[in-house]
């Protein structure tokens, strides 16, 4: 076997500086103890940033937030839950107004709102409204069955007014009871 030389030029230069290395390791652990007694003690600085704790503000209590915590997450206006009414036989157009359709190209819903205005519905063809299942969806139009009669909701425009008396055929109606 070969030995490799021991006394190459790079060899040597390899050796200084791990003397090099090595002394100065041990310089700096002699400094640091130096520094720091060697009895583990470690002085304490006391820094003062002049940063005033915040104010604690009392709770209030708990039964304030009940009514809050038992209302849905997943409700789009977080108002509480309204039981379940029967459903009456006074006839759909007076409890649902069709309020929107819309067609995203994959799929058309009608938008249906109770006459109160609180709760929403978004419906497909084939779906029901209570007993009624919708049977069509046109932009103007959404019409509903339930196996013997029809319903047909339609869409009102945005620019019609809403049906409300007219203030100028009453005042002269009283006109004409005085003379």
């Amino acid at each position: 076997m070969a030995s490799a030389p021991q006394n190459t030029p790079l060899v040597r230069l390899l050796k200084a500086s791990m003397l090099v290395l090595s002394v100065g390791l041990v310089l700096e652990i002699a400094w640091l103890g130096v520094l720091i007694p060697l009895s583990g003690e470690v002085e304490a600085t006391d820094i003062s940033y002049n940063v005033a704790p915040p104010a604690i503000v009392p709770m209030a209590a708990r039964e304030a937030f009940e009514e809050s915590v038992e209302r849905s997450l997943f409700s789009w206006n977080r108002r509480p839950k309204v039981s379940e009414q029967p459903v009456s036989e006074e006839g759909l157009p007076s409890k649902w107004v069709l309020t929107g359709v819309v067609n995203t190209g994959r799929a058309t819903y009608a938008i249906f709102s109770d006459s109160s205005g609180e709760q929403r519905l978004r419906l497909e063809e084939g779906m029901y409204l209570e007993k009624w299942k919708l049977e069509s969806i046109t932009p103007e139009q959404v019409t509903l069955s339930d196996g013997d009669e029809t319903e047909e909701f339609y869409l009102r425009e945005t620019g019609q007014p809403q049906k409300t008396l007219n203030q100028n055929t009453r005042k002269s109606d009283e006109e004409e009871d005085t003379d």
